[in-house]
């Protein structure tokens, strides 16, 4: 079986697809990154947070990586490293100007504020 109740692909399956995809072109940010969030989806996330750092490493202004990757490591408990990813994703999304720039400032700052730190502190480092 391949589909869910609602008729969505298995996760599983989504999973199967992109390492096909990935095994054609092994350097490809976008399925390493879609990849990342179905492990996510599966409870993963030491492998996502693999497969995201890959991402990042290959193409290092795809913030939305960077940002997914900040919110692993949050998940993990590993604050001080989300706020160091979630200040490259904010970094690379001015730089390219994107049009949400400023929403990943906001998880700079939100992530400053859990870690103890002012924004101050967060922008400077």
């Amino acid at each position: 079986m391949n589909f869910d109740e609602e008729g969505d692909i298995l996760p599983i399956i989504r999973e199967k697809q992109l390492r096909a995809q990935l095994k054609r072109d092994a350097g490809a940010p976008g399925p390493r990154w879609k990849l990342a969030l179905v492990l996510l989806e599966q409870g993963a996330a030491e492998d996502a947070r693999n497969e995201l750092e890959q991402v990042v490493a290959d193409d290092p202004v795809f913030a939305w990586a960077w940002l997914d990757l900040a919110r692993v490591s949050e998940r993990l408990g590993e604050v001080g490293g989300a706020l160091d990813e979630a200040r490259m994703a904010a970094d690379a999304a001015e730089g390219v100007q994107h049009p949400q720039a400023g929403y990943f400032w906001s998880q700079v700052a939100r992530l400053a504020a859990r870690n103890g730190d002012d924004m101050q502190r967060a922008e400077a480092a």
